[in-house]
């Protein structure tokens, strides 16, 4: 697996982080619960629009209440839910201010930097979660998967031995641990990992990077069979062309080869990576 499609899994593998906090208690007489169990309601039919109208509201009855720090961090992913990323971190901030550490904030604050590519802000927020929770599952994967992006495997094993011990079934560890085993070329062990990926989630780039650990450990026909299913699911992936015009290379097809070559180069495989199959 390539570090630039690490992140493209974490979604799919686990539930994100943190969302809509429902610690807030019901009171079927208190305008206040009332609000904050309808703007609950409208989050859960994606009407985003009316859960801030009354979360808003809800934190203008009492804005002294120490319950509106859990309001504001709802409110900041509502409104990253509408695309206002901007005001979501706004809002996000002023809860921190309120409740520093508190992790339901910090890790919704994460999520929404992640989303805006400002990874390095978000392994911060991941790095303030540990510190106070050091066997944060949620946290763990994230901040592991970020460590790899950075290039520190270390801090990337140490994330994902407390991910593994937690969950050695899971994809969370698949994901972290294959991406791991294959930036250190150990493709025998990543192999199973792969595996899993590929037949639990079958995205798009678990069937490549299966493909490239079968390639890579001369598994051809396994690599042929991997890349046939890929492309039957998604015919116009890049990464499955280059992945077959390996396979094609390594079995001195060079025509086919090079027509697989051209295509990943159309479907948007950079020049530099075409290079490297002789082409």
């Amino acid at each position: 697996m390539t570090v630039r499609n690490i992140l493209t899994v974490f979604f799919l593998c686990i539930t994100p982080l943190s969302a809509v906090s429902r610690e807030i208690p019901d009171d079927e007489e208190d305008p206040y619960f009332i609000l904050t169990g309808q703007a609950a309601e409208a989050i859960d039919s994606c009407d985003y629009e009316s859960a801030a109208a009354r979360l808003l509201e809800a934190m203008s009855l009492r804005p002294d209440s120490p319950e509106n720090v859990l309001l504001m961090s709802n409110l900041g992913m509502v409104y990253s839910y509408m695309d206002k990323d901007s005001l979501a971190l706004i809002t996000l901030n002023r809860a921190l201010e309120i409740a520093p550490s508190m992790r339901t904030v910090l890790a919704n604050r994460a999520n929404v930097l992640l989303k805006i590519g400002r990874n390095k802000d978000a392994y911060r927020d991941l790095d303030a979660i540990i510190s106070i929770d050091s066997v944060n599952i949620d946290a763990r994967y994230l901040h592991g998967l970020l460590a790899i992006g950075f290039g520190d495997i270390p801090r990337a094993k140490a994330d994902m031995a407390v991910v593994h011990d937690a969950q050695p079934d899971g994809l969370p560890t698949a994901v972290g641990m294959s991406a791991i085993l294959t930036l250190e070329g150990n493709h025998r062990e990543a192999l199973s990992y792969l595996e899993r990926l590929a037949a639990e989630s079958g995205r798009e780039e678990d069937f490549a990077a299966l493909a490239a650990c079968q390639l890579e450990l001369g598994r051809l026909s396994d690599a042929g069979a991997t890349i046939a299913k890929g492309m039957g699911k998604f015919p116009e992936s890049g990464e499955l062309y280059y992945c077959r015009a390996r396979l094609n290379r390594d079995r001195y097809d060079r025509k086919s080869a090079e027509t697989d070559a051209r295509r990943a180069r159309q479907l948007g495989i950079e020049p530099a990576r075409i290079k490297l199959l002789g082409f």
